[in-house]
C-alpha cells in the first residue's frame, strides 16, 4: 500500500514537473490564456502534494498570478483600454512592456518609458472622453421613421449591456490575478521567515544569502504585479503602498543606477500625483477635486529621484564606452545605444517635471533629493 502512494505521488511529480514547463514554454511565447490554464492545473496538483498554504507553493502561484495579470492586460488591451491608434513614445530598441516582460530583458531601458507611455495615453485618454462629452448628444437624420427612436435606445442599451460586462469580466481577471498574487505574497513572507531563522543570525550576517535575495526579490515583484493591478482599477492609494513596500525592497537588494530602482521611484511618482487627486472627496459639498500638495511634492520628488538615478546609469555606462571603444567595437556599439535611451528616458522625465508640477515646486527638489 504504501509502495502504491509512493509512486502515486512521485507520478503527480512528474506530472507536476511536466504542466509547470508547458505553461511555461506557454509564457514565453506570449500565449498567456494558455499559460494560465496549465498554471491553473499545476496549482492544485501542488496544492494536493504539498498543501494548500505550504511556502514552498509561492514560486507557481507567482507564475499563474503574474499570467493571469497578463490575461487581463491583454483583454484590456483588445477592449480598448488603451487609446486606440494611440502613438506611444519608444526608444530606438526598447522591448516589450514591463506588463508582458517575460522574457524581456531584466534591466530593460524601456520599463520607464513604458510608464511615461502609458501615463500620457492615460491622460489623452482623459481629455477625449472629456470632447466626447462636451459634443452635442443629438444628431436627428432628415428622414425618420415613427418608432425608430425606441428601436435607436434598444440598441444603445444592448452595446451598453455589452460593454457592462466586458469591464465585469475583465475587472475579475485582475481580481482573480491580485488575489492569487496575494496568497504568494504571504508564503513568501513565511518562506523569508523560516530561511532567515535557518542561518541562525536574523540580520547578524552582513552578507545577504542568494535564497534571501531571490525571496525579497520575488516579493518585491509581487507587490509591483499588484501594484499594477491598483492602478489599473485606479485604486491610487493602495498601489503607493504596494511601490512604497517595492521601493525599499529593492533599495536594499540593488544600487542607485539599477533600472528597476528608476522604474519604482517612476511609477511610485505616477501614483501619488495621481493618489493626491483622488484625497479630500466631498466632504464640505464642494464638487470640485482636492489636490493633497504634501502627496504632490513627494510625487515630484519621486521623479526627481528616477531622474537621479537614470544619470548615475549614464554617467557608468559612458565610463564604460571609454575603456570599451578600443576593444571590441561591438560592445562599444550597445554601450552607445543604452546611453542615448538612457539620454531619451530622461528628457521625457524632465519634460513631464516641468509640465505636471508647478513651477514654485521645482526650487525644492534637489533639497529633498539630497537624502
Amino acid at each position: 500500500m504504501t509502495d502504491q502512494s509512493s509512486v502515486s505521488a512521485q507520478e503527480k511529480r512528474t506530472q507536476l514537473d511536466d504542466l509547470i514547463a508547458r505553461a511555461a514554454a506557454k509564457d514565453a511565447t506570449k500565449d498567456h490564456d494558455s499559460a494560465s490554464e496549465l498554471y491553473s492545473q499545476a496549482t492544485e496538483l501542488q496544492a494536493e502534494l504539498n498543501g494548500e498554504l505550504s511556502p514552498e507553493n509561492a514560486d507557481l502561484l507567482y507564475a499563474y498570478g503574474k499570467s493571469l495579470y497578463n490575461v487581463a492586460v491583454s483583454k484590456s488591451d483588445v477592449l480598448g483600454s488603451k487609446v486606440a491608434g494611440e502613438q506611444q513614445p519608444q526608444s530606438g530598441d526598447a522591448s516589450s512592456t514591463n506588463k508582458s516582460s517575460a522574457g524581456s530583458k531584466s534591466t530593460s531601458d524601456s520599463l520607464v518609458q513604458d510608464a511615461i507611455a502609458n501615463s500620457m495615453a492615460e491622460k489623452s485618454s482623459s481629455t477625449k472622453r472629456a470632447d466626447r462629452e462636451s459634443e452635442p448628444t443629438e444628431s436627428k437624420p432628415f428622414f425618420q421613421f415613427t418608432g425608430d427612436e425606441n428601436f435607436v435606445d434598444s440598441e444603445d442599451e444592448d452595446e451598453e449591456a455589452g460593454e457592462q460586462g466586458e469591464d465585469e469580466e475583465e475587472d475579475d481577471d485582475f481580481a482573480n490575478a491580485y488575489e492569487v498574487l496575494d496568497l504568494a505574497r504571504v508564503l513568501y513572507l513565511k518562506k523569508l521567515s523560516a530561511v532567515e531563522e535557518n542561518d541562525g543570525g536574523k540580520g547578524k550576517s552582513t552578507v545577504m544569502s542568494s535564497d534571501i535575495k531571490h525571496i525579497k526579490e520575488r516579493i518585491a515583484d509581487t507587490h509591483d504585479l499588484q501594484a499594477e493591478i491598483s492602478l489599473e482599477g485606479e485604486r491610487f492609494s493602495e498601489a503607493v503602498t504596494d511601490l512604497r513596500t517595492v521601493l525599499e525592497l529593492r533599495n536594499s537588494l540593488y544600487p542607485q543606477e539599477d533600472p528597476s530602482v528608476a522604474e519604482c521611484h517612476y511609477k511610485l511618482s505616477l501614483a501619488l500625483e495621481f493618489a493626491s487627486a483622488q484625497q479630500g472627496g466631498e466632504e464640505d459639498g464642494d464638487d470640485k477635486p482636492k489636490i493633497d500638495e504634501e502627496m504632490r511634492k513627494e510625487a515630484a520628488i519621486q521623479m526627481e529621484h528616477a531622474i537621479a538615478s537614470c544619470k548615475v546609469r549614464m554617467a557608468q555606462e559612458e565610463k564604460k564606452l571609454e575603456a570599451e571603444k578600443d576593444e571590441d567595437e561591438d560592445k562599444a556599439t550597445a554601450t552607445k545605444r543604452k546611453i542615448a535611451n538612457v539620454k531619451e528616458i530622461v528628457t521625457e522625465m524632465e519634460q513631464r517635471v516641468s509640465v505636471v508640477f508647478p513651477p514654485s515646486l521645482l526650487p525644492l527638489l534637489p533639497i529633498y533629493c539630497l537624502n
